[in-house]
């Protein structure tokens, strides 16, 4: 089980959210993972991460689109069965949502530079180089999801019967949500 975060373990990690964090701090950071190697489930994962930054208003996103792009990812996640994946495919999840996120932001920029004044020739080429390449990186990750899908164990039963006669059964592997009993 992971515990809380200490008020100490907060202001090392946050000391080390940075570029040119001290190296005593680095220490401090990497004993704190040594001694509690789950914390980093607290903390959060690089997906994550990058969502955020994506969608921060650093980065030029109003509050209404983020939440709006947040909650599209988590129905999205859901409808690709993030929950009851595999290891495996929960990280190609992760790419698909990522890709696409960036593919989003990408499409968001173009439209803000598109309502100015006017756009270059130069300016139109970038920023269709660029949709180009993030929605080439977001139909490469929906690819390898379906291959990996694909490749999913797939069921055989072999059955002999009194006659001696061997009857072969065999299908594709079917993802289930878990059964949760009424009550629970």
């Amino acid at each position: 089980m992971v515990e809380e975060l200490t008020t100490k373990q907060i202001e090392i990690l946050e000391k080390n959210n940075t570029i040119d964090a001290q190296p005593e701090d680095v220490q401090a950071m990497i004993q704190i993972f040594n001694d509690q190697p789950e914390i980093w489930q607290l903390i959060g994962n690089m997906v994550q991460q990058n969502i955020d930054h994506i969608l921060s208003i650093e980065n030029s996103w109003p509050p209404l689109a983020t939440e709006i792009t947040r909650r599209g990812l988590a129905s999205k996640q859901k409808e690709l069965g993030y929950e009851t994946s595999p290891m495996l495919e929960k990280m190609v999840i992760d790419a698909v949502l990522l890709a696409w996120v960036r593919w989003q932001d990408v499409e968001y920029k173009y439209t803000v530079v598109n309502r100015g004044e006017g756009i270059t020739l130069f300016k139109t080429a970038f920023w269709e180089k660029r949709l180009s390449a993030t929605q080439g990186r977001f139909l490469r990750a929906c690819e390898s999801l379906a291959r990996i899908r694909r490749l999913a164990p797939t069921l055989q039963i072999n059955i002999a019967t009194e006659n001696g006669q061997q009857v072969n059964i065999a299908g594709g592997f079917v993802r289930q949500a878990p059964i949760v009993e009424k009550g629970s």
